[in-house]
């Protein structure tokens, strides 16, 4: 199979969302699971960072029945991913982000077939791939390419969009069945994407699963996905040769090798051993996931016509359900699987409490060292946080959205399945660092005249972390007003300067993103763990854009004066 990205409007969705909100929660890592920090998560006209434990939230978000959300982040490819609607409630969501690391570094000025290691290929004629502004470039290129194999265990959560929903040539609406996916991108050694040249092509070979083989069809449908869209686009076909798909396209993203059916719906419901509902777990329905909500529901389109399985597959947590299986269903059928019974995890419970009366929302995260797991929380009152039973110590962290606030305890998690350790009640609005979180900055230049932005006190996420493995503190601050992400040497007060030091400094008003020039940044308070890490900024800021039709690159300057911070200082990691 086979894939790449377009753009059009999804038609599953409801046209019209007014008054239908949810919020979004989630986390986003890389392949293997390790959370990836200041990535840019959208949804919608929403945009947010994730914080430096990966994870992300954005509140009330005007929403259709069908939710889709991105995440873009230098070093990788898009992270694309859509799920059913929580309406009014919690929609959690996550993102794995593969790498772009090249796999290839070659001149494609002849002829060149590269071939992966599981017989996967691309084929370039000599010649045939241009720069953004459609001139043939000579030189380096650099060659991403990522074959994602339905047989893997990750691969419902690494397959653009998630859902498989995908529109056909006549504009008709289809689910699909993946034989497999190949994202590939192109760049220059400067790192500026490369495309295939207009009027050119080039070939796309896809091993095909062995479990898949018996049935894969002489003749299938190619489908990009269009990352702004989410939705999977018919372009092209490919032909069985072997024991691989054989095909042609013009452009390059992640191309996907798929059947094409109607679509149908799944529900079900998880319970543990004392028939609690269980939420927030991943469940594997057939090539695809979907998460729990606080009731133990899941939902999820599935392609109609095709047999598929429904599986609880919690590891770190020590579920692991039997497999059901699920006959096909007809177009258009609303599927209930009978509730499904897992081992009793164990749990650590609190309550959180705001003195004040203000709405809280934010995440509870319990890490015991070898694993972890989170909750998103959108108001006060009882939490519950499921964990493995193992007696093994573990840290509890609350952390505010609405509030800053984050508070660490230590727990020793329960060593028999279905007991509850508590830990304690949180009062949110007492923080004892003291009063509001306010950044600001003022922009001269590119457009602005001493434009002040100021960071409301309760922004969306405020907290500073040392990474002691690279010796740097990383740091974020972001609200609807703007955002500030930065890192810095080590875990001390000092000053720095970009042009001399391991400073990083990015700033994001009105969706420009501003980069360090020459700016100096200095650290005036680095406490303990729950303290406030301050500090200010100062000097020249450089932004680029680049015009698609041209490659036209125009680089913009700024200067930022005034600068302050405060970020709250979580706990260190490795």
């Amino acid at each position: 199979m086979i894939t790449a990205s377009s753009c059009k409007k999804d038609k599953s969705g409801d046209s019209n969302p007014a008054n239908k909100t949810t919020t979004i929660a989630g986390i986003v890592t890389n392949r293997i699971g390790t959370p990836l920090s200041g990535v840019t998560i959208k949804a919608g006209t929403e945009t947010t960072l994730s914080d430096a434990s990966g994870l992300f939230m954005i509140s009330d978000a005007a929403v259709e029945s069908r939710l889709y959300v991105t995440g873009t982040k230098a070093g990788y490819f898009k992270g694309c991913v859509s799920a059913i609607t929580k309406i009014n409630g919690i929609t959690r969501i996550e993102i794995r982000m593969l790498e772009d690391t090249p796999d290839f570094q070659t001149d494609l000025s002849t002829d060149q077939t590269l071939t992966l290691t599981d017989g996967s290929a691309l084929n370039f004629s000599a010649n045939s791939v241009a720069n953004s502004n459609g001139s043939i470039y000579s030189g380096t290129v650099n060659v991403a390419v990522k074959h994602l194999n339905p047989s893997d265990p990750d691969f419902a959560f690494v397959a653009p969009g998630t859902d498989f929903s995908a529109t056909n040539l006549s504009g008709t609406d289809q689910q699909l069945f993946s034989y497999g996916m190949l994202a590939v991108k192109l760049t220059d050694i400067s790192g500026n994407e490369l495309q295939i040249a207009s009027g050119k092509t080039a070939g796309i070979t896809m091993n095909i699963p062995v479990n898949l083989l018996t049935n894969a069809p002489a003749s299938i449908p190619l489908w990009h996905f269009n990352e702004t869209s989410g939705i999977w686009e018919e372009e092209g076909s490919a032909t069985l040769q072997g024991d691989k798909y054989v095909g042609t396209v013009s452009h390059f993203s992640t191309w996907n090798c798929d059947y094409p059916t109607s679509r149908a719906t799944v529900k079900g419901r998880i319970l543990d051993c004392a028939n609690k509902p269980l939420g927030g777990v991943r469940v594997t329905i057939g090539q695809t996931y979907a998460y729990t909500d606080v009731d133990g529901n899941y939902e999820s389109y599935v392609p109609s016509a095709t047999a598929f399985t429904v599986q609880v597959n919690e590891p770190s947590l020590g579920l692991i359900s039997a497999v059901t299986n699920i006959s096909a269903l007809t177009t258009g059928q609303e599927y209930s699987v009978s509730s499904i019974t897992v081992t009793c995890p164990a749990y650590i419970t609190g309550t959180i409490t705001c003195s004040s009366g203000n709405s809280f929302s934010g995440y509870v995260t319990a890490d015991w060292g070898s694993g972890n797991s989170f909750v998103p929380v959108n108001s006060t009152g009882n939490f519950s946080i499921a964990v493995p039973a193992t007696i093994t110590s573990a840290s509890l962290m609350i952390s505010g959205v609405s509030i800053s606030f984050t508070q660490t305890v230590s727990v020793t998690l329960p060593g028999t399945a279905g007991q509850s350790v508590s830990a304690g009640t949180f009062e949110v609005c007492g923080n004892t660092s003291g009063g509001g979180y306010i950044s600001t900055f003022t922009l001269n230049g590119d457009g602005y005249s001493n434009k002040l932005v100021t960071i409301n006190s309760n922004p969306q996420f405020a907290s500073a972390q040392y990474q002691i493995g690279d010796a740097i503190t990383i740091g974020y601050v972001t609200s609807l007003n703007g955002i500030i992400e930065t890192s810095f040497p080590g875990n001390t007060t000092g000053t720095w300067n970009s042009l001399v030091d391991d400073l990083v400094l990015a700033l994001n008003i009105d969706g420009k993103t501003y980069l360090q020039d020459d700016i100096n940044l200095t650290v005036t308070d680095y406490p303990l763990v729950g303290g406030k890490v301050k500090g200010t900024f100062s000097g020249t800021l450089i932004r680029t854009e680049v015009d698609q039709q041209t490659g036209q690159v125009t680089t913009y300057n700024a200067t930022v004066s005034n600068g302050s911070f405060e970020m709250i200082r979580i706990a260190d990691v490795q």
